[in-house]
C-alpha cells in the first residue's frame, strides 16, 4: 500500500514538472526562443538532478520500511527539489532580464507571452518556493528525530508508546507533512494554471479575430 502511494507521488511530480516544462516555453517568442544550453545557469546540475529525483523516489519505494532510510532519502529528495527550483528561479531573472529574449513588438503575441511572464515570476520567483520546501525539510527532521528518541526510550512528554505505536505515529506524521506540502503545491498550481489558461483564451480569441478580420 505504501509503496504504491510512492510511486503515485512520483507520477504526479513527474505530471507537474512536464507541465511546468510546457509553462516555461509559452515565456518566450517562438521567434526569439533561448538555445544556448551552455549559458544555462547550472546547466551540468540539470541531468544530475533529473537522475538524482528519479533515484530518491526508487529509494523511497524501496525502502518503504525502514522509516530511518525513508527520511533520509526523503531530506535527499527535498535538497534537490531546493536546487532544482533555484535554478529556475535564477534563469528565469536572467531571461527576463536580457533584452535578447524580449518579444518584439511586431511579435503578435507579445501581449500574452509578458502576461505569462508575470504569472511565471509570481509562481517560481515572488512564491516562497524555497522557503516551502526548508519548511517540509525541518519538519522531516522533527519526525526523523521523534521516532528514534521515542523509539529508543519508548518515552515522549512523560507518556509511554510500545516500539509499534511509536512507528505509527511517526507515519502518520509523515504522511502529514507530505500531504501539506503536496496541499500547498496544488493550491499554488491551480492558481497558475487558471491563470494561464486566461491568458490562452484571450491569446485564442485575439488570433480567431485576427484571422476573421483578414478573411
Amino acid at each position: 500500500m505504501f509503496s504504491s502511494s510512492v510511486v503515485v507521488w512520483y507520477l504526479l511530480y513527474k505530471k507537474a514538472v512536464k507541465n511546468e516544462m510546457n509553462v516555461l516555453v509559452s515565456l518566450y517568442s517562438q521567434f526569439k526562443p533561448p538555445h544556448e544550453w551552455q549559458k544555462l545557469l547550472g546547466e551540468r546540475w540539470i541531468p544530475l538532478l533529473s537522475v538524482g529525483l528519479t533515484l530518491a523516489f526508487i529509494g523511497l519505494a524501496f525502502f518503504i520500511d525502514n522509516l530511518n532510510i525513508f527520511i533520509l532519502i526523503m531530506l535527499i529528495l527535498n535538497i534537490l527539489d531546493i536546487r532544482g527550483n533555484n535554478l529556475i528561479r535564477q534563469n528565469l531573472s536572467n531571461h527576463f532580464r536580457d533584452k535578447k529574449y524580449e518579444p518584439d513588438d511586431t511579435d503578435l503575441h507579445k501581449v500574452f507571452i509578458i502576461r505569462r511572464r508575470l504569472i511565471a515570476e509570481n509562481y517560481w520567483i515572488i512564491r516562497p518556493q524555497i522557503e516551502r520546501i526548508t519548511c517540509m525539510n525541518i519538519s522531516t527532521i522533527c519526525v526523523f528525530v521523534f521516532y528514534n528518541s521515542n523509539y529508543n526510550s519508548n518515552i515522549v512528554f512523560g507518556i509511554s508508546f510500545d516500539m509499534e505505536t511509536t512507528r505509527a505515529v511517526s507515519v502518520v506524521l509523515l504522511c502529514a507533512v507530505i500531504l501539506s506540502n503536496e496541499i500547498v503545491m496544488g493550491l499554488w498550481r491551480v492558481s497558475r494554471d487558471q491563470e494561464i489558461e486566461a491568458v490562452d483564451v484571450d491569446q485564442g480569441e485575439s488570433d480567431r479575430r485576427r484571422v476573421e478580420t483578414a478573411g
